[in-house]
């Protein structure tokens, strides 16, 4: 599969390479974007996430929203011979924990189904097959297509490509970010303090 990654609204080519890219995000942190990563212990206790393992089965996503998602991050943020990406970092397995979570808005949950189910309706109107069953090609095609809906396609593209980043760039502890890859791919070091249990909170990416 080819591994060039969807242009998105929030990757314009600037001739940056995604390293650049993602270690300036690394610093800035995510924090901007609408999520905070903390640990239970330290604010006081809050409702825990356990993540979903690679290999296991989701909690919140059924297979076929979850193979759609993960065709999704894939095309968002491949994996390549040089850099880890979504699928290597286990990004949808921090996806379905947030899909999990009570924490998580609806809001952010129903544009998350809602932009799947789109993206599958287009596939199978213009190809005849399931998003996931598609050629990179072909993905990149419908997810362009997308951004040219301003009423759920390009809120979802940003949404996902937010969700996407957050499990590559998260603390393991989380789900995402699989043996911490994404952080020695960047040579990025945590500071204490590290989180000891998967907490989540999230402001509402759909609006």
């Amino acid at each position: 599969m080819d591994s060039t990654p969807a242009r998105t609204p929030s990757s314009p080519s600037t001739g940056r390479t995604r390293r650049d890219l993602l270690a300036a995000g690394t610093a800035a942190g995510l924090t901007a974007a609408g999520v905070l990563w903390w640990d239970g212990l330290l604010v006081g206790g809050g409702p825990r996430v356990e993540p979903t393992p690679p290999g296991t089965a989701a909690r919140a996503l059924d297979p076929a929203l979850q193979a759609t998602l993960a065709a999704v991050q894939d095309r968002l943020l491949p994996t390549t011979p040089d850099s880890p990406g979504a699928a290597s970092t286990n990004t949808i397995g921090y996806l379905d924990a947030a899909m999990a979570s009570p924490d998580v808005p609806q809001d952010t949950k129903d544009l998350v189904r809602q932009g799947a189910a789109h993206v599958d309706r287009s596939a199978r109107w213009y190809r005849k097959n399931r998003f996931h069953e598609l050629t990179a090609l072909q993905q990149d095609a419908i997810l362009r297509g997308l951004e040219r809906d301003i009423r759920i396609g390009l809120r979802w593209l940003r949404a996902m490509l937010v969700l996407t980043l957050e499990g590559f760039l998260c603390d393991p502890v989380h789900g995402g970010n699989r043996d911490e890859a994404a952080w020695r791919w960047l040579g990025h070091v945590p500071g204490p303090p590290r989180p000891t249990t998967p907490y989540l909170r999230m402001d509402d990416l759909a609006r």
